[in-house]
């Protein structure tokens, strides 16, 4: 029988999971942007918010205004985004088609207001508030790497 994958150690506190491993290019270099659909949960597995595109089963539709966009960044170099630095770091490594699950600890999570997702309902504005300063789970599917 065999095991379930255990979440693997990174520095700084960042556990993390491939579930998919992608068959496109790798991330990053300096000045590439990602287009990254994604899932959030609290630790204790209760769904926050997710994007559009992450699971359409899910019922999240943006044509209803329900969820939130994809990501498109730069995880190398690029200071001005909206993105909390557990998920920048947990995108090295990745492959395009990939998703990883990861587990992001409060020092590279919502460290400011700024970084916390703005979803339009008070239920889920009110779950993010709370995630803060816990441990939360993301799910990452990188979707295209543009340089």
């Amino acid at each position: 029988m065999k095991q379930p994958e255990k979440l693997q150690p990174w520095p700084g506190g960042l556990e993390v999971l491939d579930l998919a491993v992608g068959k496109g290019d790798e991330c990053c270099q300096e000045g590439d942007t990602v287009v990254v659909d994604w899932s959030l949960r609290k630790s204790n597995g209760y769904f926050v918010d997710a994007s559009f595109g992450f699971d359409p089963q899910r019922g999240i539709d943006e044509k209803f205004g329900v969820g939130s966009p994809e990501l498109r960044f730069s995880p190398i170099g690029d200071k001005g985004d909206k993105v909390i630095e557990g998920v920048k770091k947990a995108l090295i490594g990745m492959r395009v088609g990939g998703t990883r699950r990861i587990i992001v600890p409060p020092k590279l999570g919502y460290v400011s207001d700024d970084l916390c997702p703005k979803p339009v309902d008070w239920g889920r504005q009110t779950q993010i508030q709370r995630a803060k300063n816990k441990n939360f789970v993301i799910e990452l599917r990188l979707k295209a790497l543009r340089q």
